[in-house]
């Protein structure tokens, strides 16, 4: 019975743990989405996009180059951002990554974003 009881509080924590990380995942896309539906209809533009991220670009252009190197843009998204290699994200490049995420996670192509599309990446 004690080894019933052990192995059922396992699968319920491991079960609890995923959920929970989800969910500060999905409070901060919340967030970003309130941030971006400037109108406040529920859904979201690519230009209301495009109009967040640039300015949230120019925020990391510490030295307003108008490019983010490595140190500006950490992660990931640098690298795949960074499309001619030259070790920076220029407002070309930010601009095609954020509208190439934003084609993605339009999941019925109506060039809308609403909050359940963005949740569901």
């Amino acid at each position: 019975m004690r080894k019933k009881t052990t192995l059922l509080l396992a699968i319920v924590s491991c079960s609890l743990i995923t959920p929970l990380s989800l969910f500060a995942d999905d409070a901060r896309l919340v967030q970003l989405f309130k941030r971006m539906d400037q109108d406040k209809n529920g859904m979201v533009t690519l230009e209301e996009n495009w109009e967040l991220w640039s300015m949230i670009f120019n925020s990391r252009d510490r030295n307003k180059d108008q490019k983010l190197d490595s140190s500006e843009m950490p992660g990931k998204a640098q690298k795949v951002a960074d499309t001619n290699n030259d070790g920076f994200v220029d407002l070309v490049e930010e601009q095609a990554f954020r509208t190439k995420h934003f084609i993605n996670m339009d999941a019925d192509g109506d060039e809308k974003l609403t909050l359940s599309e963005m949740l569901n990446r």
